[in-house]
């Protein structure tokens, strides 16, 4: 910060926060001293600052090998809403002996710009940067500033308050140096941080040293290169944002909001309008502002800018919604996140809000599948009157068969652990298996259990799941891992190729390569890079070689032998089948000749797992499952950018990436969602556990003189009646392809629509029977209908529907019955014209049976709607 001039006295100032902090480059003397002291230990504590709503908080940083101190201000809606998420902005200050100066100032602000309504409740950390610290790591590891903030600083804030943990949630700004230090971390770190904001940043010049107007004398400068990058300008400008924005610049997510602003009359203008230029030439889209007579002043270029200052914070964070979650917003999630809505879960989730309910099921035990198969197909094996030798094992069992799919529709609709449900199916189409095939089929224990697989890992690691997919002896004999031998000369036969085509054309990376969007990379003559030839599907063929059941005593162990537990525990290696020669993987990574066949795997599932195409394919995938079958490429990339990092340094965190799915913009904002071209088609089953869930089916019951089982979902022929049955894809390339156009419309328009490949006349015809079967006769309440199946093996009963509430609400109010119906089905999302129809309808209908028509005509007349049918 400059001095003003004696002749300048009645000069405005408003307020100065820390002229000598905020000043960045323009050091006032007293820095000079500090400088010269280096012998003296950086101050990583520093006393506290008292403020209202601003506290001070020591944590143990790993990069320091101590404690670091910060501090932080809590908007009032914090205590007040003790279920919210917040998003957080991290403001750097500038150089100078008081960094805390401006904190008590700052934080005034913000209050009140939050009580005028111009920026959502945020909180705001203040970093400790040292007096000039420069927001990089020193030389010598004396100063590690850059990485006690992003490694340490960051997971503390996560970890310690209710913050929104990913890079959407998370704004970085500073003044002068802290400017600096924004470009720095925001461009190093893209997928950490949501927006970036400069402000007088410097110094973004490339010669540190440099003349230059307003600079500080070259001998403090140069204390300060000596201090920080070892007196080295080539260091200094190695390390600068002009660097890191040019190797960053092809990789930033989109979006990446950046703006740079500072007053026409600040000395760092030349520098800045250099680094302007820099940006525009890399196409960094960023937003530049310089403001009329406002020189190197923090308080005064936040008073010129106005209401303009906050506009930045308020659109940079509506990919992090904070407003309150109405009974529609809730229903909405519901259809995405879970099997169907029920009015106890749509109460709850606008209770405690979307974010908040993700975490409380992210955190919900699994419900597994094999154990509940287990005691159900023993449970029913008593009433299959087989005679004097009953079946007395899963094994190929039509029985067994009919109870895993029975297994599975109870768990969707009764489970609690919904959105691990719900992401586990979305997985089971992207790692497909089906018992269609007679390997798979041999004994539904396997398919089960693999399920299970996929549901224990739906919050995980994505590598750890890729490893257990490719272990698992379902997939081992769906694509023919298991028993996959070396090349025989002699026997003039090569490894089975397929499962390495399969794991990298649909369970990791695709067949073109993609950008961080997911839009498909292409050459000089337009036409798609590919992500792999030839040559690596038999690097990888060989990669699997030498693999069998868990319990094979060996190699051409029979399945018959395998049995339980060899169906469903990891296969094991057997050395002497396993090709030991070198193998050159994709991108060129070289597996050298001798290793095992597990260090060879592992190898290959590192080599997939951290292609880049992984992030934005998954995304694709979960966002065309959960959400809606055309996400903009921006909506891909947030997702992606989450997948590469969630915010703490972790790639492939499963957890974060579904909660970056459900609360992008485009997932949660009604007027995305209101667009001609968005949404997706219900898939058949998800149809079918909407309406058993909403109104909380019993099930039906099977018996004969050996005894009664309760509370069966028996809906076997669907993949008949539907093409869709859970586990049993027609292929391993799932019902449906992602990039299905249905001719017409839609292609036409250039749309995607995966789940209209299924979607035909005769599955058309008979979606609409089947929901008239489950809707009418289907209140539970109604005496003489029955709620038995036929016998065991019965493809289809009267599940039954708790119509209570519906029929009273159905005669005493028509337009208040149509609204509950609107939220339980269709996420608030019905057409005026439609709740106008249904309400006329109704009216006209009688009530002598206490409403029963009424309820259930209007059910079925909504599931069998083109309303209902597309999810929105």
């Amino acid at each position: 910060m400059r001095s003003l001039p004696p002749t300048e006295p009645g000069r405005h100032r408003r307020f100065r926060w820390g002229m000598a902090v905020l000043a960045g480059l323009a050091w006032l003397m007293p820095l000079a001293a500090s400088l010269a002291t280096t012998a003296e230990p950086p101050a990583w504590v520093t006393p506290p600052v008292s403020a209202p709503g601003v506290t001070q908080r020591i944590f143990q940083s790993a990069a320091v090998g101590g404690p670091v101190s910060y501090h932080v201000y809590l908007p009032d809606a914090y205590a007040a809403e003790p279920q919210r998420r917040f998003p957080v902005l991290y403001w750097l200050h500038g150089c100078g002996p008081n960094p805390q100066s401006a904190i008590a100032p700052l934080s005034a602000a913000f209050k009140d710009a939050i009580a005028r309504g111009r920026i959502p409740p945020l909180i705001l950390v203040f970093p400790n940067g040292l007096p000039c610290g420069m927001y990089t790591n020193a030389v010598g590891g004396r100063q590690p500033v850059a990485s006690m903030i992003v490694n340490d600083l960051l997971p503390e804030v996560d970890g310690h308050l209710r913050t929104l943990a990913d890079r959407r949630g998370r704004i970085i700004e500073g003044f002068s140096m802290g400017g600096y230090g924004a470009a720095r971390l925001g461009l190093m770190h893209p997928q950490r941080f949501g927006a970036v904001s400069i402000l007088g940043g410097g110094p973004l010049q490339a010669d540190f040293l440099a003349p230059g107007p307003g600079l500080q004398p070259l001998e403090l400068r140069q204390r300060l290169l000596d201090q920080i990058w070892g007196g080295s300008p080539a260091a200094f400008l190695a390390d600068s944002p002009r660097t890191i924005a040019s190797k960053a610049a092809t990789a930033l997510p989109n979006p990446l909001p950046i703006r740079q602003m500072l007053g026409d009359a600040d000395f760092t203008l030349p520098a800045n309008r250099e680094f302007h230029a820099l940006l525009n030439s890399l196409g960094i889209a960023h937003t530049y502002r310089e403001v009329p007579g406002v020189e190197h002043e923090m308080s005064d270029l936040m008073t010129a800018l106005g209401d303009d200052y906050w506009t930045f914070f308020a659109e940079a964070l509506v990919t992090a919604p904070t407003t309150t979650t109405t009974q529609a917003d809730a229903s909405r999630l519901l259809t995405q996140a879970s099997f169907g809505a029920r009015w106890s879960d749509i109460e709850r989730v606008a209770s405690i809000g979307t974010s908040a309910w993700i975490d409380e099921q992210i955190a919900t035990p699994a419900t597994l599948h094999l154990d509940a198969l287990d005691a159900h197909y023993k449970a029913l094996l008593p009433l299959y009157n087989l005679g004097p030798t009953p079946e007395s094992s899963c094994v190929l069992s039509t029985l067994c068969r009919y109870a895993r799919r029975d297994v599975w529709w109870r768990t969707a609709i009764t489970a609690p652990d919904q959105l691990r449900q719900r992401v586990a199916f979305a997985l089971s189409q992207f790692f497909v298996v089906s018992d269609l095939n007679a390997d798979v089929n041999y004994t539904q224990y396997a398919p089960a259990d693999f399920y299970d697989t996929l549901v224990v890992n739906a919050f995980g690691d994505f590598r750890t799941l890729l490893r257990d997919v490719s272990l698992h002896p379902a997939m081992g004999r769906y694509l023919g891992m298991l028993q996959n031998e070396k090349a025989d000369p002699a026997k003039n036969t090569e490894p089975d190729e397929n499962f390495a085509r399969e794991v990298m054309q649909l369970f990791s990376i695709g067949l073109s390569e993609l950008n961080p969007d997911g839009t498909v990379k292409t050459d000089a003559l337009g036409a798609p890079r590919p992500t792999y030839g030839n040559d690596e599907i038999t690097a990888f063929a060989r990669v699997f070689t030498g693999w069998n059941f868990a319990n094979a005593t060996r190699w051409k162990f029979n399945s018959n032998n395998a049995g339980i537990p060899g169906y469903i525990d990891a296969m094991r290696p057997m050395e002497a089948f396993h090709d030991t020669g070198s193998k050159t993987l994709l991108r060129g990574q070289v597996l050298a000749s001798g290793r095992t066949a597990t260090a060879d795997l592992d190898s290959a599932i590192d080599n997939l797992a951290n292609h880049p195409n992984v992030g934005p394919f998954l995304a694709r995938h979960l966002i065309q499952r959960l959400v809606t079958s055309n996400p903009s490429p921006a909506y891909v990339g947030r997702v992606a950018a989450v997948f590469a990092d969630n915010g703490q340094g972790k790639r492939g965190d499963l957890a974060a990436v579904v909660r970056a799915v459900l609360l992008d913009v485009e997932a949660r904002d009604p007027a995305v969602a209101a667009g001609p071209n968005y949404g997706k088609l219900r898939e058949p089953l998800l149809r079918f556990t909407a309406l058993w869930r909403a109104f909380a089916s019993p099930g039906v019951a099977v018996a004969n003189g050996a005894g009664r089982v309760e509370g069966i979902f028996r809906f076997f022929n669907t993949d008949g009646l539907l093409a869709q049955a859970p586990l049993s894809a027609p292929s391993v390339f799932n019902f449906y392809r992602p990039n299905y156009r249905r001719p017409g419309e839609i292609r036409d328009l250039g749309l995607f629509s995966p789940e209209f490949q299924i979607l035909n006349d005769n599955t058309a015809l008979n979606m609409v029977n089947q929901l008239h079967n489950a809707t009418f006769n289907a209140d539970r309440d109604a005496p003489g209908i029955s709620r038995m199946l036929g016998g065991p093996l019965a493809t289809l009963g009267s599940h039954g529907l708790n119509l209570s509430t519906e029929k009273a609400l159905a005669v005493a109010d028509p337009a208040a019955f149509v609204d509950r119906l609107n939220l339980l089905l269709m996420g608030g999302t019905m057409s005026p014209a439609m709740r106008t129809v249904l309400i006329d309808a109704l009216r006209t209908m009688p009530t002598g049976d206490g409403g029963r028509q009424r309820a259930e005509d209007a059910l079925f007349l909504i599931l069998s709607s083109p309303q209902f049918a597309i999810q929105r």
